[in-house]
């Protein structure tokens, strides 16, 4: 875990390399953003689209900025 955002462009081509199976929901490309909740819990906000390689570096510095209040807000639910 580096808690640097993943960009995937090509979901089908770069999804193989890690897990076998292609995904049913037709989303082409993804941003993973991991972030930690407020007592220190790790978690991912995930971004997807139909399109490939639909992200940039700003969607990521725009969603960071979000996600850095999100965090401060969200409770270490998850278990």
């Amino acid at each position: 875990v580096t808690g640097k955002p993943i960009f995937i462009d090509d979901y089908n081509k770069e999804a193989s390399q890690y897990i076998t199976g292609k995904s049913k929901r037709g989303y082409a490309s993804r941003m993973l953003l991991p972030f930690q909740q407020k007592k220190g819990t790790m978690a991912v906000f995930c971004v997807y689209n139909k399109k490939k390689a639909m992200f940039s570096q700003r969607d990521s510095t725009l969603l960071q900025i979000l996600i850095s209040f999100l965090s401060v807000s969200t409770k270490d639910e998850l278990k």
